[in-house]
């Protein structure tokens, strides 16, 4: 059987894993949602207010600009925590895994494999289109984005792939429904809405695929790592559009990456079985 023919036959029910828990109420979600919503704008506000005491918010430097957004983006966790816990929905890791806890081993492989495909096709397409390194990174605001940006992108998984997948999920319960609404969403959240927000989209629904495909956030969000970290210094040395208005090259660029990343893990995964995806 082809590869293809493996992945239509292939079954998961990480989707509309939401409908599977005892005390599941269609409503649930939306009251999560209200909660969230609060508790992020109170942690927001509290990020603003001590960039503006602390006078970073006045230092004009792109870097510590990103810092304070991927901080804001960050309190979407502790914000979905604590309002699960209240509503009293199910196990917060249900929103992360079918498996029992997180998979630290296919975190990190997936890191390794994104790691790779992305630098052979950054270094490729850099030597086709050419290119001059204007280095305007701030040594010691790079290193607290590198820190920063896996949490920031666990973040935003557990909110669209996690959270808003499942929820749609649960209420249609047609996985690719659920796939492309979560890829809207996830563009919409972007605020991007120039050519740009083609990215986005096919992002979105890359990694909502390989979310339900590997049963789990740990192959999204560490891919999801990977290609922000790979943006964000490629801009920060010159190579890469700093703003989200991108040409027609990096986007076809940046979407040939992340399919072939993907296409990487589940050649593996099929053929080697590298991942050890429960493929009941």
């Amino acid at each position: 059987m082809n590869l293809f023919g493996k992945i239509t036959d292939y079954k998961s029910d990480f989707i509309t894993y939401g409908r599977t828990f005892e005390k599941y109420k269609w409503y649930k979600p939306i009251l999560i949602v209200i909660i969230g919503v609060i508790l992020y704008s109170i942690l927001s506000a509290i990020i603003m207010v001590i960039f503006n005491i602390s006078g970073l918010s006045s230092i004009k430097d792109s870097s510590i600009q990103t810092i304070e957004t991927v901080l804001t983006v960050i309190t979407f966790i502790p914000s979905v925590y604590i309002a699960s816990k209240i509503v009293k929905d199910r196990p917060f890791s249900s929103y992360l895994t079918l498996n029992t806890s997180w998979n630290w081993i296919v975190y990190f492989k997936t890191l390794a494999i994104a790691f790779s495909v992305y630098l052979i096709i950054t270094i490729i397409d850099v030597l086709i289109k050419g290119g001059t390194i204007n280095n305007n990174l701030n040594i010691i605001a790079f290193l607290a984005i590198v820190i920063l940006t896996p949490f920031q992108c666990f973040a935003e998984e557990l909110i669209c792939r996690g959270f808003f997948m499942q929820t749609f999920g649960s209420w249609f319960k047609i996985p690719g429904i659920a796939i492309i609404l979560q890829a809207i969403l996830f563009s919409i959240m972007h605020l991007n809405f120039s050519l740009g927000i083609i990215i986005f989209i096919i992002a979105g629904l890359c990694l909502g695929f390989i979310a339900w495909y590997s049963k789990g956030l740990e192959v999204s969000s560490a891919i999801h790592a990977i290609n922000n970290l790979f943006s964000f210094t490629l801009a920060g040395l010159g190579l890469g559009s700093a703003s989200g208005i991108l040409p027609i090259s990096e986007i076809i660029t940046a979407s040939a990456v992340i399919i072939t990343t993907i296409l990487a893990i589940i050649t593996l995964e099929q053929k080697f079985k590298w991942f050890g995806f429960n493929t009941d």
